[in-house]
């Protein structure tokens, strides 16, 4: 029978040196080359574009769904049901 040793996860044994010695601890980590200021200024959260967005999808809706009740019995109505399809369907999934 062999006997299996468990692995030392322990901040101060012996696979800890031996991980800063192989690179693996105490890595340079990354950091972006944007200054702090400007990426604070980035991530600033507005409700502007997201109202105007929304605005702008509730007016498309509209205008394909009268269209095709306007276009009904012909076949012109598929060209703007389609579109209000795509867009009723695409707004509702977050992603």
């Amino acid at each position: 029978m062999s006997q299996t040793i468990a692995p030392d996860y322990s901040l101060t044994g012996a696979s800890a040196a031996l991980a800063v010695e192989k690179g693996l601890a105490e890595a340079e980590w990354y950091t972006t080359p944007v200054p702090k200021a400007e990426l604070r200024q980035l991530l600033e959260r507005r409700d502007g574009p997201a109202i105007r967005d929304t605005a702008l999808l509730f007016l498309l809706l509209l205008a394909t769904g009268s269209a095709t009740v306007a276009l009904l019995g012909t076949w012109w109505v598929a060209i703007p049901y389609l579109i209000y399809a795509v867009l009723y369907g695409t707004s509702s999934d977050s992603r």
